[in-house]
C-alpha cells in the first residue's frame, strides 16, 4: 500500500553502487544506520557503533550519501524517509523520538513514514534522535539493532526502505542498510558482563560501571 511517501514518479534505475572519490566509505549511497556519540561526524566509522552497560543511551538515525537513483545526482533536500528501527526488545525500550523540525511521521515509532524538507549539507543527514533505555542482561552477549523496511502494507518500494528527493517531485530511491543487508545489525548493545572480545567498532560506556582500563579496551 503506497501512502504519504509514495509520490508521483516511481522510475528506479538501480545499478551498481556509486564510486565515491576519497573518504573511507565502502557503503552504498542512501545507507541507513544508527550511531551514538556526535552525529555530525563525517562517517559512522568515526562515531560509536555500540553501547556498553545499562541505562539511557542517545542514538541517531542517519542516512549516508543521499543520492537520487532516478537522476543519478546527489540529493540536496531530503523530502522524506521510510524505514523501521528494530531494537532488541529483550534488553532495550525506545523511550523518546525527536524529529528534525518540519518532519511529520505518518506511522508510530519504531516505524517511520516521514515527510520532510531537510537540507543536505554534507555526506550524511540526521533523520531522528532516539532515547533508549537498556536493562541488564545476564547472558553476557551482544544484541543487535537493525534498520529495515516498514511493514509490507506501508512500503513504497516493495521489500525496501526508501527516501525521497524534495527537489525531484519527491521521487523515490532505495535506502539500503549500512549493515550490508536488512538482516545485518547496524548497532550493538552489550548490557552486562565482561567486555566482549572483538566488540564491533567503538562503544559508548555507561557512566557508572567502567574503569578507565576497561574503557580503553573497547577501542580497536
Amino acid at each position: 500500500m503506497k501512502t504519504a511517501i509514495t509520490l508521483l514518479v516511481l522510475t528506479l534505475f538501480v545499478g551498481s553502487a556509486l564510486a565515491q572519490g576519497g573518504g573511507p566509505a565502502p557503503l552504498e549511497p542512501n545507507s541507513l544506520t544508527l550511531v551514538a556519540g556526535d552525529p555530525e561526524l563525517l562517517y559512522p566509522e568515526d562515531s560509536f557503533s555500540c553501547f556498553y552497560g545499562t541505562g539511557y543511551a542517545e542514538l541517531y538515525l542517519l542516512i549516508l550519501e543521499p543520492w537520487n537513483m532516478n537522476t543519478d545526482t546527489a540529493i540536496t533536500r531530503l523530502g522524506g524517509f521510510e524505514c523501521l528501527v528494530d531494537l532488541p526488545a529483550e534488553v532495550s525500550t525506545l523511550m523518546q523520538t525527536t524529529y528534525i523540525p518540519g518532519s511529520l511521521n505518518f506511522l508510530t515509532p519504531p516505524q517511520f513514514l516521514v515527510g520532510a524538507d531537510i537540507p543536505v549539507l554534507g555526506s550524511q543527514v540526521l533523520l531522528a534522535t532516539f532515547v533508549v533505555y537498556i536493562v541488564e542482561d545476564p547472558t553476557d552477549q551482544m544484541w543487535g539493532a537493525f534498520v529495515k523496511p516498514v511493514e509490507s502494507r506501508y512500503q513504497s518500494i516493495e521489500g525496501f526502505a526508501a527516501i525521497t528527493d524534495y527537489d525531484d517531485e519527491f521521487s523515490l530511491s532505495i535506502a539500503p542498510s549500512a549493515g550490508g543487508t536488512y538482516d545485518d545489525p547496524v548497532f550493538f548493545f552489550i548490557p552486562s558482563g565482561d567486555i566482549v572480545p572483538g566488540s564491533p567498532g567503538k562503544c559508548v560506556v555507561d557512566t557508572e560501571s567502567q574503569s578507565w582500563g576497561n574503557l580503553k579496551a573497547l577501542y580497536r
